[in-house]
């Protein structure tokens, strides 16, 4: 059914009503009278309606924040204050009565990261009045839209749209890891088809953690990661080579753009032809039954290469639903059976090398079309 929400004025404080409701439809049909309900006005002064807007935003965005004070008394209050990260700020009135609701703002820019605020009011009598502490605004640089609209052609109904914030966007390797790279710091290469240049692959996961931090020591980094057997942990401070959050690579893969590829519109679904993606990348029409070497296809803005198709990319999250609403700095599920892998593959049809795709494979698993490349922490 509708929710619908009903005022009443002139009620007196300190007070307990009894309400029955009944409903009238477009044809004229009247319900009968609802069960009863009762409810007690507050007396005195209270808070309600507070809020920051907008609720994810940048270095350069004014935060506003509001929140309505009520005193039955029509009387003003003697503090009028919003806490954000432990510093208190006078709020100024905008507008209306304590009578009605009068309405206090405090507008301020504010630094990155994860900020927490609380509203808190002291009334005519000395009285304090608050609202418990809440999370938010967020303050990144880096926003954009993750997702696909209902419209793109190969959408699958896991790419539900939604904002997402990023503190910082990330340092990314430009190329796929390659299997010289690899060789340099690992004890073995585990790809079936072999060539300096061509993306390492039959990789797991665990493996292509443990290569973030070999070169991390190998360049004087903090490791990303803590590796205890089947158990990994992300230092988020470290500085250190990693794996991209599954919202890092499609913020990557984009580039700015919202388009099923950075180049444009996909319009093949399967292995035909297609000439925006065979621009950009390797998949099953044109990679000849193999891995292509890499950066031989057209980069996107932010100059990667072959993040639509060559092999699938591994990301740090586990595969789970998105977030009804917008998000900061996310990392997927706490926990899961399948991590995230993106970009699709020579081995794939046109429609899962798009930027929104998403895939899940068990982290013990490898394949000959899925590899990875390397972020770090942008500044």
């Amino acid at each position: 059914g509708t929710r619908q929400t009903f005022a009443a004025a002139g009620l007196a404080p300190g007070t307990a009503y009894h309400f029955a409701l009944r409903t009238l439809d477009d044809a004229g049909h009247l319900s009968a009278l609802s069960n009863d309900a009762a409810a007690t006005t507050i007396e005195g002064a209270f808070l309600r309606q507070g809020g920051v807007a907008p609720a994810l935003g940048d270095l350069a965005t004014v935060f506003a924040f509001r929140v309505t004070y009520v005193d039955d008394g029509d009387d003003a209050p003697q503090a009028h204050d919003v806490t954000i990260d432990g510093t208190v700020h006078a709020m100024a009135l905008e507008s209306g009565s304590p009578a009605v609701g009068a309405v206090y703002v405090y507008q301020t820019t504010l630094p990155a990261g994860a900020h927490e605020h609380a509203f808190a009011f002291v009334d005519a009598l000395g009285r304090p009045v608050a609202l418990a502490a809440a999370a938010g605004p967020f303050v990144g640089s880096a926003a954009f839209v993750m997702g696909s609209p209902a419209g793109e052609v190969g959408r699958y109904t896991d790419e539900v749209q939604h904002d997402v914030l990023l503190s910082a966007a990330p340092v990314a390797g430009l190329r796929e890891v390659t299997q010289a790279e690899w060789n340099l710091r690992m004890p073995a290469n585990p790809s079936t088809f072999v060539g300096d240049e061509l993306p390492v692959h039959n990789v797991t996961w665990f493996e292509a953690v443990d290569y973030c931090n070999r070169l991390s020591l190998a360049e004087g980094r903090a490791p990303a990661y803590a590796i205890d057997g089947p158990l990994v942990t992300w230092d988020r401070e470290a500085d250190g080579w990693r794996l991209p959050t599954e919202s890092e690579w499609e913020y990557l893969c984009r580039a700015g753009t919202t388009t099923s590829l950075f180049n444009g519109e996909l319009v093949e679904q399967a292995c035909g032809a297609d000439p925006l993606l065979g621009a950009a990348g390797w998949y099953c029409y044109n990679a000849a039954a193999g891995p292509q070497a890499v950066g031989l296809k057209a980069a996107n803005a932010l100059g990667l290469f072959d993040v639509h198709g060559n092999v699938r990319e591994w990301c740090w999250d586990w595969y789970g639903h998105y977030p009804a609403g917008p998000v900061f700095d996310p990392a997927g599920p706490a926990a899961g059976d399948r991590r995230v892998v993106r970009g699709g593959s020579w081995h794939y049809f046109a429609r899962e090398c798009r930027s929104a795709a998403r895939g899940a494979t068990y982290p013990t698993s490898a394949d000959d079309f899925l590899g990875f490349r390397v972020v770090r922490n942008g500044e």
